[in-house]
């Protein structure tokens, strides 16, 4: 994992949202 800029963060988590368990 590298440095990601809080809209990095954002983006995956919402992306990644569906894969991951972080409802």
């Amino acid at each position: 994992m590298s440095e990601r800029t809080p809209l990095e963060t954002l983006s995956a988590n919402c992306l990644g949202n569906e894969n991951s368990e972080i409802a």
